[in-house]
């Protein structure tokens, strides 16, 4: 599966360094090229309660050179989305999807409004991350992941449970819980 994180912040970096590491094909795209620069020369530093680890992630400033996508994972600044969102129908691949993991309210509208709700998903995290220095270096909260489900939800699109089911956390289980915009499944 061919993951476009867009927005590589600190939350950006942790999901696209984890899922990286757990064999998804990953790149990071960002506006600032000097710190797109920096990952590319050094790799991503993740640290959390399992250590530290270095992995390398691909990045780039240019939508053009990330597509198709089946999956573009949206972590921009909220104020970002609408100036994100026209961009991404030409990434995505033709049954791809849109996940944000975004504070904030109106994302999901933002995004829905260029790619239709069907093509979009919305998700929380209890994840909590900071970028420190110039490496970028990620320390990651050892904040428990939650047993029980945030939302029931439809069924998710084609592809989505088996890259859920893969470990990406310490606790060996997808820090995401998934949720489609529209009507939840009863």
């Amino acid at each position: 599966m061919r993951i476009v994180v867009i927005g590589a912040g600190a939350m950006g970096c942790t999901f696209g360094g984890k899922l990286r590491r757990a064999g998804e094909d990953v790149i990071l795209i960002d506006k600032n090229h000097d710190h797109v620069t920096a990952i590319n020369q050094r790799g991503l530093r993740l640290r959390d309660a399992g250590g530290e680890a270095v992995i390398a992630v691909p990045a780039t400033i240019d939508f053009a050179d990330a597509k198709p996508a089946d999956l573009a994972l949206v972590m921009v600044d909220s104020n970002s989305t609408r100036d994100v969102a026209p961009l991404i129908p030409a990434l995505l691949a033709k049954d791809g999807v849109v996940l944000t993991l975004q504070n904030g309210i109106g994302n999901v509208e933002a995004l829905a409004e260029c790619l239709g709700e069907s093509r979009v998903l919305a998700g929380c995290t209890y994840v909590s991350a900071a970028l420190t220095g110039a490496a970028p270096t990620i320390p990651i909260s050892a904040t428990p992941f939650s047993e029980k489900p945030m939302a029931r939800c439809r069924p998710a699109p084609r592809g989505w449970r088996a890259c859920c089911a893969r470990p990406v956390s310490p606790a060996g289980r997808c820090p995401m819980s998934w949720v489609t915009c529209g009507p939840s499944s009863p």
